[in-house]
């Protein structure tokens, strides 16, 4: 069965890149045969760590179709998906009927969405220097305002 990777976040900065770009240095080391796929104009980071990396241009919305274009090269497909660009990809999928086209291809769809969240008062947000717990909960309190200190702008 082939596989479709979407590696993919609304937020910038969560690791997206990070995750695409390691995931294909472990695939590449295991000598699996993918396609690797950066959306990123700006940045293009998977592509500036793997020069073979193909580039999609977002901005042409029909350019998404060479993602299931490139199953006829490879059964593994992995897509680092710039960063806001969610919405773009589910209309996308709404518009071509995802469920029929995966089928048709005999494809899977694994969405990977890396997260940085950091949980307040939690014994590894400590002080590095000197596992002072006290002071990552200050920390915390600071950063994260009380419901009462909120105000509509």
């Amino acid at each position: 069965m082939k596989r479709l990777d979407l590696v993919l976040n609304g937020k910038g900065g969560v690791g997206k890149s990070f995750f695409a770009v390691n995931f294909v240095q472990f695939l590449k080391d295991k000598d699996i045969a993918q396609v690797a796929i950066d959306t990123d104009n700006e940045n293009s980071t998977l592509k500036r760590f793997h020069p073979d990396t193909r580039f999609l241009d977002l901005s042409n919305h029909r350019d998404l179709d060479r993602i299931f274009g490139a199953l006829d090269k490879a059964n593994l497909v992995v897509v680092d998906c710039r960063a806001a660009s969610t919405d773009l990809f589910l209309d996308y999928f709404v518009e071509i009927d995802l469920s029929a086209v995966l089928s048709a291809l005999d494809c899977a769809l694994t969405l990977v969405m890396p997260v940085n969240h950091q949980l307040p008062d939690q014994p590894w947000h400590s002080d590095r220097k000197n596992g002072d717990y006290q002071s990552a909960q200050k920390r915390n309190a600071v950063s994260a305002p009380k419901p009462s200190q909120l105000r509509e702008i």
